[in-house]
């Protein structure tokens, strides 16, 4: 059984295990409640109903949804995710088709992929798919892959790294062959971000060096116009953790990265505004204490001014819980965003939402 099958068996079993209100404020056996945003609008979960064996999506109890949700084009979404069906865990990208108000979903497909993916791309350059996935369970790091989804399953189009590039975080180089990484490359253990091209690794180019840990990595984003690089840096840990935001023009020189922002926790991700390189999606996680999350964050940084708008992602109406959201990704006109959300409550499982985002 793999890691991740592991974690959505757990899953399962939390769903069904009766818990109590207990947030750390709450004298009361219940929960204080707020309303939910009306620019918040629920896309999808997995459910659990009258069947056991097979899981539904948009009915019945809540068990899950999926990772790393994106637009895949107008009217489809893909979502690293897991289901239940007919007694057996099938992990892999679930494409889901939408109606014409760009949430409800019509119908979905499940491509079965068993290994655990570590991050996912879509290349809007392109339309490809790309994968951070572990090869095995055993792997210390993943392997870069352009993926194909045909057949029912994912298919290996190419593999641009293996697991000796250390490959933390991969972005859209945005020429149709490129991809941008942050790896080590093990010729020389040098460490920062590379070009790497898709053919059969004939080059790849430093572009910017630089060692951080994968988490930070993963979270990297490159502006539309190739010009803004924007990173996370995490100093200090749990409820003293600083995120200091960096900006790298790419078209400077000398390369000199400018830090555009400090704000509280550790980076999940960033995310550029697809229309305007001046907006950048901060999605950071706050501690309470060591290892006791107080609350994720999405907010919206002006890179010019520093200045930041946090948003409304609180999609329980329950108060006394904290809520946990991560990789929020843009819809392609900026209007609106994706991400996962859940919050530390009884029978509350995560769900993908849209968030709308006004001028």
């Amino acid at each position: 059984m793999s890691r991740i099958s592991r974690y959505l068996t757990a899953v399962a079993l939390l769903s069904i295990t009766p818990l109590s209100c207990d947030g750390v404020n709450d004298p009361v056996d219940s929960c204080p409640e707020d309303k939910l945003s009306p620019s918040l609008k629920p896309v999808f979960y997995w459910g659990q109903t009258s069947d056991p064996g097979t899981w539904e999506l948009n009915k019945g109890i809540p068990i899950g949804s999926g990772r790393f949700t994106q637009w895949l084009d107008a009217d489809h979404l893909v979502s690293s995710s897991g289901t239940f069906s007919a007694g057996n865990m099938v992990n892999g990208l679930l494409v889901l088709s939408l109606a014409p108000d760009g949430v409800t979903v019509n119908n979905w497909e499940l491509f079965a992929f068993e290994p655990e993916i570590w991050y996912m791309r879509v290349f809007h350059s392109t339309g490809e798919i790309w994968l951070l996935y572990y090869e095995s369970d055993a792997a210390l790091y993943p392997r870069l892959s352009r993926v194909a989804l045909a057949a029912g399953t994912v298919q290996i189009e190419e593999t641009i790294l293996d697991e000796s590039w250390e490959v933390g975080g991969v972005a859209d180089w945005g020429d149709g062959s490129t991809a941008l990484v942050h790896a080590t490359r093990p010729s020389d253990l040098k460490k920062g971000f590379f070009t790497v091209t898709t053919a059969a690794l004939a080059t790849d180019s430093l572009v910017y060096g630089i060692n951080m840990t994968s988490w930070s990595a993963r979270g990297f984003d490159l502006a539309h116009n190739r010009k803004n690089l924007y990173w996370g840096d995490v100093i200090d840990s749990w409820e003293n953790a600083i995120t200091l935001v960096h900006c790298l023009d790419l078209t400077s020189e000398p390369l000199q990265p400018i830090v555009v922002a400090a704000r509280p926790g550790g980076v999940i991700g960033l995310a550029v505004h697809p229309v305007d390189p001046n907006y950048v999606l901060v999605n950071r996680r706050v501690y309470e204490s060591a290892s006791v999350v107080k609350e994720d964050v999405v907010e919206l940084l002006d890179v010019r001014d520093g200045s930041t708008q946090k948003l409304d992602v609180k999609t329980s109406v329950e108060r006394c819980y904290a809520i946990r959201n991560e990789f929020p990704a843009w819809r392609a006109d900026g209007s609106a965003m994706l991400f996962r959300s859940w919050a530390a409550s009884s029978g509350s499982q995560s769900r993908v939402w849209l968030r709308e985002i006004g001028p």
